[in-house]
């Protein structure tokens, strides 16, 4: 159960204050470690430079008289400040040299003294406090946490809105489940679970037929309505598996003839209804267990199951008794009707093709082969080199003895 006390502001702001308390607790740390690490290796650094420098100058001025002393400081000196820019030195004449070196983290000072018994090193060290070295940083940090706070009081209210919504939803339904009663029984908290799941699962179908009108939507061919080359590739591997288990069936693929023409010549609106209406034939024209693709520029695929190739000729001419009555409905706009011819080329799916394209390359060089020499047949191709090849009609034949080598009956 919930405490009534509980807000959003409440939330939020015991969560700024714990997390602005742990930044600052863990910037004081690193701040520290930080600081005084950069301190002990630049006092390293500078001791190590000043004491090398004495030693060259204890080699040097024990050889020189008392008068030299002087002018002997001055040089090591300036080539001291030479080496180590940073460093400001005082040249006293009461016999000792004083050289500093300050920081942002500390300030060492290294006294010279100079006795008749030659050089010594005296150095000394003056931290800076540390409050004066964190100050530039920890206004740094300041800024930022205001800069949070401000961001987590107006958008993280927003942010944790929705959820603490729900918590009040959890809150007030167990307050009901508590009062409400029926029939001297309290409902059960499984009920409100249920009707959750009852939701969710309403809504996977919902979002799931979206999905499928969607996919279908891309599928389809928005003319014919047909499953469009697209929805066939899908299809292919099904469709050769089918065949490859000895399923009878037969690959046939028709093609208007002119389409090209009869849109130049009477308009592509005409075309359209062309190609629309040889897909309502095709499509009338199928059972169940069947399949139709349409391909594009006047192209269709159909895919018979369990037809041999008498059967798929018997099938061929019943769609060309259907193109007289299309061709009247063509007439309707035009003085003269348009000249409906498809021809067509027919294979099953043979043991040597690997994929179901190896068999449609062979519909498609099969007509495209053919209608160089006749319009309005259908062909047999078994193989490449030796197609059987069955022709119709007759009447529609430029030259029998060319197209005689093709003609085998189907057995």
């Amino acid at each position: 159960m919930f405490n009534r006390d509980f807000t959003l502001r409440s939330v939020v702001n015991r969560a700024i204050v714990r997390l602005a308390m742990l930044l600052l607790l863990v910037a004081g740390i690193l701040g520290y470690y930080l600081v005084d690490r950069q301190y002990r290796l630049e006092r390293a650094w500078f001791q190590q430079n000043v004491q090398l420098m004495a030693k060259q100058m204890d080699s040097v001025l024990p050889n020189l008289s008392p008068a030299d002393d002087l002018e002997q400081i001055r040089y090591w000196t300036e080539t001291l400040h030479d080496l180590l820019p940073e460093v400001s030195y005082d040249l006293l004449y009461d016999d000792e040299v004083i050289i500093r070196h300050g920081t942002a983290y500390g300030a060492l000072t290294f006294q010279v003294p100079l006795s008749t018994k030659g050089w010594f090193l005296e150095a000394r060290t003056q931290k800076t406090p540390l409050v004066w070295v964190l100050m530039e940083p920890l206004v740094i940090l300041s800024g930022v946490l205001l800069l949070a706070l401000f961001v987590l009081r107006f958008w993280g209210i927003k942010l944790t809105e929705v959820m603490l919504q729900d918590l009040r939803y959890i809150q007030n339904t167990t307050s009901l489940l508590a009062a409400q009663k029926s029939d001297s029984v309290i409902v059960e908290p499984r009920l409100y679970i249920r009707e959750y799941k009852d939701y969710f699962s309403q809504l996977k179908k919902t979002i799931l037929s979206i999905h499928e009108d969607a996919d279908r939507a891309f599928s389809r061919d928005s003319l014919t309505a047909m499953p469009n080359e697209k929805q066939l590739e899908y299809q292919k591997k099904k469709i050769y598996e089918m065949a490859s288990r000895n399923v009878e069936m037969m690959l046939v693929l028709l093609d208007i003839d002119d389409l090209n023409a009869t849109n130049m010549i009477y308009g592509n609106e005409t075309g359209d209804r062309l190609v629309k209406g040889i897909g309502d034939i095709v499509k009338g024209a199928i059972r169940i267990t069947d399949d139709s693709f349409y391909l594009g520029d006047g192209q269709y695929l159909v895919v018979l199951v369990g037809m041999k190739a008498a059967e798929a000729l018997k099938w061929y001419e019943f769609l060309t008794r259907r193109y007289e009555m299309l061709r009247m409905s063509l007439a309707d706009s035009h003085e003269t009707a348009p000249e409906i011819s498809v021809s067509a080329s027919a294979a099953k799916v043979l043991k040597s093709d690997q994929s179901l394209d190896d068999t449609l390359y062979r519909l498609r060089a099969v007509l495209k082969s053919i209608k160089q020499q006749s319009k309005g047949i259908i062909v047999m191709a078994r193989d490449m080199q030796n197609p059987d090849a069955l022709v119709l009609p007759k009447e529609n034949r430029k030259d029998s003895a060319q197209i005689e080598e093709f003609h085998h009956p189907w057995q």
